[in-house]
């Protein structure tokens, strides 16, 4: 059995090496709340397509799965909050300059997240580290669309970090075709 004085002993060792752990690289960055996404730039890419030369559209077949990525441009730590995928998007889809509707279970789904937030649950926290590129999720356009015809489209995103926090700026514009596949 251990004296009292070996307790002792072992007790401020272990105090004294909470307070004397360096901190440093945890102290040199600067976490910014979810509610700031002014150095946050949003991308959608195909999930399964080549990249394609520059100024043609990526070409994509039945596959309509599209990751969502988020670039920090600060020098800042970003916290996100994954929490719903009807919740924190909002794609614009274009055909023919044309913004498509959403499928009407979608549209009465996303009036009623939007309306009723509480019930909103986190899922997850990703630290979005600065000057890094990270995957937030995966949308599948047909979900939101339905199954779309053959054709040029043009998509674009914007994302919200947390509930009840405001938007991301538009994503840059993705231009996709939707071809038959053999």
């Amino acid at each position: 059995m251990l004296s009292r004085g070996y307790l002792l002993f072992f007790s401020l060792i272990c105090f004294a090496s909470l307070h004397l752990w360096p901190a440093v690289p945890i102290a040199q960055l600067q976490e910014i709340s979810s509610s700031d996404a002014s150095g946050l730039r949003i991308k959608v890419v195909p999930s399964e397509a080549e990249t394609p030369l520059k100024g043609k559209p990526y070409k994509v077949g039945k596959n309509l799965r599209f990751k969502v990525l988020a670039t920090n441009d600060s020098d800042a730590i970003i916290k996100a909050y994954i929490v719903d995928t009807y919740y924190q998007n909002r794609p614009k889809l274009y055909r023919e300059n044309k913004v498509l509707p959403y499928r009407k279970a979608v549209a009465q789904l996303i009036r009623s997240k939007d309306a009723d937030p509480e019930f909103i649950r986190v899922g997850s926290i990703v630290f979005l580290q600065p000057a890094t590129t990270t995957v937030l999720e995966e949308l599948n356009l047909e979900d939101w669309y339905g199954p779309l015809e053959p054709g040029l489209y043009r998509l674009v995103n914007k994302y919200r970090l947390d509930v009840d926090r405001p938007w991301t700026n538009d994503s840059k514009e993705l231009l996709f075709e939707v071809v038959l596949q053999q």
